[in-house]
């Protein structure tokens, strides 16, 4: 069965813009000829592809055609790259969207980013996810590619490791005065709030599994953005565990202690891309082994 080209890319356009109205802004045509391209597209295939909403999400056949989808476009608009195709008096962009970490993003991937820009033209879309949920976007088709904390290929992806980000429990000095005087146990830590980056983000209990061989649950203060999360570490707000390379510097400036100078938690990384032959997928892939191996600990 041949899809038609104009009526995938409305179908795309509606599931990255969020809506109708975004899709036909994105597009330069009006929301009413989105929808009509999406009816015809859900007549053919005779199954719902879009659930209406805010924003509108692809349903269990949408997610299945969206990662066609993506997979055309991406290789589409790098075949344009490489004939010199021009639209609009300028050369087409390959857009590479990638789940990324929080804390890859702020220590070593953005030097991928760099790196990339400067050899290419292409342009990224990163989706901010926690290493042990990106894997979804890329099953789904949202992501051509995803730092990952599984080792398990997604259907149609190929999968390589990547290293270890060494994570250090950290906390003010008032802060550890005040609650870990007497050192770490569960009457302590039980009580103690810890920070969080936001509710995937199971590391701390990681720790405090590995070093108790229990289960706690203390007062958890959410900081979703990097700079929070430190800032509010440096306040006494609560302690957590934050990656060695940034940790570090903040103990060497006697900003933070080290709560558990023998205990740190290890966390394995790996790089997951679509299994197809693209040379900005391996452009950027090498970027990624090259930077991961100055940062990352060796598994």
């Amino acid at each position: 069965m041949k899809i038609d080209n104009l009526q995938l890319t409305a179908f795309s356009s509606v599931i990255r813009e969020g809506s109708f109205e975004g899709a036909a802004r994105k597009l330069h045509i009006t929301a009413s000829a989105i929808s009509q391209r999406i009816k015809q597209l859900e007549d053919r295939l005779g199954q719902v592809l879009i659930m209406r909403g805010s924003p509108c999400k692809a349903t269990p056949a949408g997610i299945t055609l969206l990662k066609f989808t993506e997979q055309i476009d991406f290789l589409e608009n790098e075949l344009n790259q490489d004939l010199g195709l021009l639209d609009n008096g300028f050369q087409n962009q390959t857009r590479i969207p990638i789940a990324v970490n929080a804390d890859s993003l702020d220590t070593w991937f953005i030097d991928v980013v760099e790196w990339v820009q400067n050899q290419s033209n292409l342009t990224f879309d990163i989706r901010i996810e926690d290493q042990d949920h990106s894997q979804a976007l890329l099953r789904d088709g949202n992501v051509v590619a995803a730092v990952s904390g599984s080792h398990t290929a997604a259907p149609g992806c190929q999968v390589e490791n990547l290293g270890k980000m060494r994570y250090i429990a950290l906390a003010s000095r008032c802060f550890h005065n005040k609650h870990f005087s007497d050192g770490l146990s569960t009457e302590t830590l039980s009580k103690a709030p810890l920070l969080a980056f936001n509710h995937k983000d199971e590391i701390q209990h990681s720790f405090m599994r590995l070093i108790l061989n229990i289960d706690l649950t203390p007062p958890v203060n959410y900081l979703p953005t990097f700079h929070s999360f430190f800032e509010a570490l440096e306040r006494g707000l609560g302690w957590g565990m934050a990656p060695a390379v940034v940790a570090t510097t903040l103990i060497d400036s006697k900003l933070l202690v080290n709560i558990a100078p023998h205990h740190y938690v290890d966390i394995p990384l790996y790089w997951h891309r679509w299994r197809c032959n693209s040379k900005n997928l391996e452009l950027l892939t090498a970027a990624v082994r090259k930077h991961a191996m100055r940062s990352l600990l060796p598994s």
